[in-house]
């Protein structure tokens, strides 16, 4: 006798001494799933049927949730000046990955190596004196990416950075020395420490 039943399943009870319990079989468009209940082998049904409806093993009713989000960049580095496109994806409770649209992530960022990021999930590097990490993070309604992901800012220019740009000196050298622009004893004619030399 079914211990329950409707018009998309019928719950079976096992007779006593059964050591496979109870058993269940679930049916629809797409899909018909029989499986063991009340015993070690619960669950243990899987795979997908002809209609592609995913059945995942122990998890009743096929229930899932995300439970964090992953974002990345392919290939993880950029340009100084350039542009990466950042991608997301659900890890989901039970081990699986969904993509998510990048327009549907909240992006953000907060690395002076980047100059911004698009509702799209465009990211646009900043010009740099040297590589620089920014960490981007996303989140996708209240999912978030617990750590972010590492874009390397790569940089392709020796003479280039903000206010010590175009002036004969590497920018890293200037940093290195005088600190951020601006500072007016970075100068290329300027001798800060009264050598006798300037900074050429």
């Amino acid at each position: 006798m079914p211990a329950s039943e409707s018009a998309s399943y019928r719950l079976l009870q096992a007779s006593a001494g059964c050591p496979a319990g109870g058993g269940v079989r679930v049916g629809g468009t797409g899909i018909e799933l029989d499986g063991s209940t009340g015993d070690a082998v619960a669950g243990v049904p899987g795979g997908e049927s002809a209609g592609g409806v995913r059945v995942i093993p122990n998890f009743t009713g096929q229930l899932y949730d995300p439970r964090e989000l992953e974002v990345s960049a392919v290939p993880a580095v950029v340009d100084e000046g350039g542009t990466r496109q950042m991608q997301a994806e659900l890890v989901m409770d039970d081990e699986s990955v969904l993509p998510v649209l990048a327009d549907g992530v909240a992006w953000s960022e907060g690395s002076m190596a980047l100059d911004g990021i698009s509702v799209g999930g465009l990211v646009t590097a900043a010009t740099v004196y040297q590589d620089e990490t920014a960490v981007v993070n996303g989140s996708w309604q209240d999912v978030a990416d617990p750590d972010g992901f590492e874009l390397t800012v790569l940089n392709t220019g020796t003479d280039d950075f903000e206010g010590y740009a175009g002036d004969g000196l590497d920018d890293d050298w200037q940093v290195g020395y005088f600190g951020l622009p601006p500072n007016a004893d970075a100068a290329p004619d300027v001798d800060a420490d009264f050598d006798g030399q300037d900074n050429r």
